[in-house]
């Protein structure tokens, strides 16, 4: 059985055009009453910049994503309405964080967040910070991010090595997200330990993404004991990556999809 929603990583290359999505002036207005509505009834967005592909052109083994510059508002609204006339296709970099005694971390995601209380992979979207020469460096997103929502820096003493694993999608390619294999050179243990304490300062601050973290053996037991598990919530993608690592299932081919 092949995965419709995780495919094998090909060479990817993210480059900015330097324009903005071009909306219209009703969707702009119906994009901003959307976010005022959300923050009305009491959820604490922040509508920063947002980078979304625009067209994805396949070369011979490779693609390269076309991004024009949008905002989380957009994104919020697009999720609602999906007949969107310009979809708001983010772009992510995640993390498959493996320790060094073979536990999977996954992270819980704050209810103040988009993604209340699921698990998902550590990371996040693309961002400014991340271009060089109009193009994003997935790497620098992915460091960032985990040292963002769990604490860590990746370096020679946290570190062992980093490979890009798989892409991942939602239904109807409504997103992207690089799945970096992140080995830690650190023990779930201490892992455990130091995020507790970074967990407990951004809470103080209420800048927390994480409540916590999900540690799952790496292995096909426990990996089919947590994806057969129906009392916990995750993202779309999530069950099928773990069981395309587990060796359960095998990842698509996306030029197949694209």
């Amino acid at each position: 059985m092949k995965s419709h929603l995780v495919y094998k990583y090909v060479a990817s290359e993210f480059k900015y055009s330097g324009k903005c999505a071009a909306l219209s002036s009703n969707l702009k207005r119906n994009i901003d009453d959307h976010f005022n509505q959300l923050i009305l009834a009491g959820k604490t967005f922040d509508n920063g910049e947002l980078f979304i592909v625009e067209r994805i052109k396949k070369c011979d083994k490779s693609l390269i994503f076309k991004l024009v510059k949008s905002n989380y508002a957009h994104y919020l609204y697009y999720r609602s309405n999906k007949h969107c006339k310009v979809p708001c296709v983010s772009v992510a970099v995640n993390a498959l964080i493996v320790t060094s005694d073979n536990y999977l971390v996954l992270g819980k995601m704050s209810n103040t967040t988009a993604l209340p209380n699921k698990i998902k992979f550590i990371g996040g979207a693309l961002d400014k910070r991340d271009l060089s020469n109009d193009y994003f460096n997935i790497d620098s997103t992915l460091k960032r991010e985990i040292e963002e929502e769990v604490g860590l820096t990746l370096d020679c003493n946290t570190t062992e090595y980093l490979k890009n694993k798989l892409i991942m999608t939602r239904q109807n390619l409504s997103f992207f997200a690089i799945l970096v294999e992140v080995k830690l050179n650190i023990s779930k243990e201490k892992l455990y330990n130091s995020f507790n304490v970074y967990n407990k300062v951004q809470q103080l601050s209420k800048t927390n993404e994480l409540t916590d973290l999900v540690y799952l053996e790496k292995s096909k037991e426990a990996i089919s004991r947590f994806v057969n598990n129906n009392s916990y919530s995750t993202v779309s993608y999530l069950r099928e990556a773990l069981l395309i690592v587990s060796g359960e299932i095998e990842a698509g081919d996306i030029f197949d999809k694209i």
